[in-house]
């Protein structure tokens, strides 16, 4: 090398101290690199900690060179092949070489790419690798129209030029290493900031987008869980301005793209995968051509890259899709660079989802304690179901059949009966009885009140709703939900109670979220309901949805013998909340309420023994009854019944008051004076045996 020469180095060495950044050094390659050689396409090629290519600098009008043009355009992705490739083998010269394009039958092999170069018209190529501390960190070479560019006396001067450009781009990697564990470091500070100080997950989100758009490339972001969680937590979020980003919640974007969100969770789990996947352009476009969900989101949103992410979030999937307009933003350090932000986004997403889940059961209590102070308050006496009758041994019988089952029940039955009673035993009986009865009296509130009372609803959702508040579903989860009066229940309102039965699931008023409810739903009436049906006034699909398993209550008049026992009971019950010991009730009392058609049935029985325990001033009972209510009825003493049901009620009595023995002394059959043959006889035919009557 000349004098010259040495000076131009030296030049290009003071050059190359001051520089900072990529776009200084790609300028001083135009600069400097120009007055030492002519070119009509230079290309400077950086080495990525992964081993990926990419290119700093093309021609002067920042258009790709031939090269990295085909590859752009015939490779997925923005990252260079290394097999057959020249920018590969250029990588690994010990020394600068120069390439005549024009001799192909020796270079086609090694070289495929260089007939494209001769496409656009360059002949002749000279090209180096930048090597920093024994690692080839990257390529220059100059490509020239004319065949007589390089000499091979210029490959001395054009490696040391190399030499002290490998210099300045290792300085740059090492200040962008440095800086990208400075943003990384920073970013994780955001996210666990954005998750910590946002309590709605669409402010959270939109905070953890715009910290990872500095890093990660993307014109939307897309945030999905799957199971409970799906629409309180799928969110998209996309960049609308310079710095500006809007959420989009799942309802919105369902609406937007005209999809269903059943067939949208199949899209979500069909294309799910567990490790990282980028489709760039050529991939991303034939996975176009094969969906036609990612072809209507598509239409709206213009995509044509992805890079998409799974997380274990407490055993459940957690899905990011980054999204982007461009063909090939997408490449594997955007990858090593999400990698180094996920176990922060996991612990986030966990802290936050198990903040949320408290705050949810801890209202969930509030509610529920308060539900039960209100019922304690209200009730006085055990949900003890009082009978001998053989009708109520029937209802006994249905309540152990299903006891212990999660089946719908529905109870039927005058006013009065006792419904809400056998909707206690049938909890207290069953598996949830860990968990409250929730009553719901849809009858009692006016029918603007019902659906909040039923599903809750939230803060804002219509005049007067201060505060969120959680219906009855969701306090009855768990649990069982009685249903009284169902039949008063509006018209309106019965589709969405058959969706809440059916999905098990429930929307709060004025609320976007889906949330599951696993309440078992008893349901009350004292009207027909098949005539309802018939009517138009009731839904048939929630009547046969509600009366899987219907249990008829008597009504009193048809349980004469059971009117001395609850008698005595509320007797008993009211002698101790009025403070009243020895109160008896003696026959002639008890023959007038024997004799009565109690038309109120047990809630009438009882109303009147609490009046007379109250009225009484001595031992016997002083019965308070109305004129009217001492009016007595022959007929109501007399049950209508034919021979063979009067029969067997008589045998299983008789066997009750014998506890079960047949034959001997004291026997039933000694009792009814009949041979213990004939007993046995009539009791097989009538259904009968000894166990029923010692249970």
């Amino acid at each position: 090398m000349n004098v010259k020469d040495y000076k131009l180095l030296l030049d290009i060495n003071i050059a190359l101290s001051k520089t900072q950044t990529r776009k200084e050094l790609i300028r001083l390659i135009f600069e400097e690199v120009s007055k030492a050689f002519t070119f009509d396409c230079p290309g400077l090629f950086t080495i990525d900690e992964h081993n990926e290519y990419h290119t700093e600098l093309s021609d002067g009008n920042s258009v790709m060179d031939p090269v990295n043009r085909y590859v752009y355009e015939h490779m997925d992705g923005s990252s260079y092949p290394h097999k057959n490739s020249a920018i590969e083998y250029w990588a690994g010269l010990k020394k600068p070489k120069i390439f005549n394009l024009l001799d192909l039958h020796k270079n086609i092999a090694t070289h495929p790419h260089f007939p494209h170069m001769l496409d656009a018209g360059l002949v002749t190529v000279m090209a180096g690798a930048l090597v920093n501390e024994g690692h080839s960190i990257g390529i220059l070479c100059l490509s020239s129209k004319d065949p007589n560019a390089y000499k091979k006396e210029d490959i001395s001067r054009f490696q040391a030029i190399c030499n002290q450009l490998a210099i300045a781009v290792g300085h740059i990697q090492s200040k962008d290493k440095i800086q990208l564990n400075d943003w990384i470091n920073t970013t994780q500070l955001e996210i666990i900031d954005a998750f910590h100080n946002e309590s709605s997950w669409e402010n959270r989100l939109i905070r953890v987008a715009k910290s990872l758009r500095n890093g990660i490339p993307f014109d939307t972001v897309t945030f999905s869980m799957m199971g409970d969680r799906f629409k309180e937590v799928n969110y998209g979020v996309q960049k609308i301005g310079l710095d500006e980003f809007r959420a989009i919640s799942i309802e919105s974007f369902l609406k937007m793209t005209d999809l269903d969100e059943e067939v949208f969770k199949e899209y979500l789990l069909d294309n799910a995968s567990n490790t990282p996947t980028i489709s760039n352009y050529k991939k991303y476009k034939k996975e176009l051509e094969n969906q036609k969900v990612k072809q209507k989101i598509n239409r709206m949103f213009q995509i044509q890259s992805s890079l998409t992410f799974m997380l274990e979030v407490n055993s459940e999937r957690f899905y990011i899709g980054f999204y982007s307009k461009e063909k090939n933003p997408f490449q594997q350090r955007h990858i090593t660079l999400f990698d180094s932000l996920q176990s922060t986004l996991i612990q986030s997403l966990e802290k936050s989802l198990l903040f949320n889940e408290v705050v949810r059961l801890n209202k969930l209590l509030t509610e529920e304690k308060t539900y039960l102070k209100e019922q304690v308050n209200k009730s006085y006496h055990t949900s003890k179901v009082i009978g001998e009758s053989l009708s109520m041994q029937h209802v006994f019988d249905k309540v152990n059949l299903v006891k212990n089952t999660d089946t719908n029940i529905l109870i039927l039955g005058e006013t009065g009966t006792g419904k809400e009673v056998v909707a206690r035993v049938l909890h207290e009986q069953s598996l949830r009885r860990e968990k409250p009865l929730i009553k719901v009296n849809c009858a009692s509130l006016p029918k603007e009140l019902i659906e909040s009372e039923l599903f809750g609803h939230e803060k804002g959702a219509f005049t007067g709703a201060l505060q969120q508040r959680i219906g009855k579903f969701e306090l009855a989860s768990g649990g069982t939900l009685f249903l009284d009066e169902i039949g008063e229940l509006p018209i309106e309102l019965q589709p969405k109670l058959l969706r809440a039965i059916q999905e098990k699931e429930i929307e709060r008023l004025g609320g976007h979220n889906t949330i599951k409810v696993s309440a078992r739903i008893i349901a009350a009436t004292n009207i027909n309901l098949l005539e309802a049906v018939e009517n138009g006034s009731f839904r048939a699909d929630l009547y046969f949805r509600l009366s899987v398993f219907p249990i008829t209550l008597p009504p009193l008049r048809e349980r004469g013998q059971d009117i001395e026992l609850m008698t005595n009971h509320f007797v008993e019950v009211f002698s101790q909340k009025f403070g009243k010991e020895g109160v008896y009730v003696n026959k002639s009392v008890q023959h007038l309420l024997n004799s009565y058609e109690w038309p109120g049935n047990v809630r009438e029985l009882s109303n009147v023994i609490e009046r007379s325990v109250l009225l009484t001033d001595n031992k016997s009972l002083k019965l308070a009854m109305s004129q009217k209510t001492k009016r007595t009825n022959t007929n109501s003493v007399f049950e209508f019944k034919t021979l063979q049901d009067a029969e067997t009620e008589l045998l299983l009595q008789t066997l009750i008051r014998c506890n079960g023995k047949v034959r001997g002394k004291d026997g039933a059959a000694e009792k009814l004076d009949i041979p213990p043959s004939t007993l046995e006889y009539r009791m097989k035919r009538a259904g009968i045996t000894r166990q029923m009557a010692l249970e």
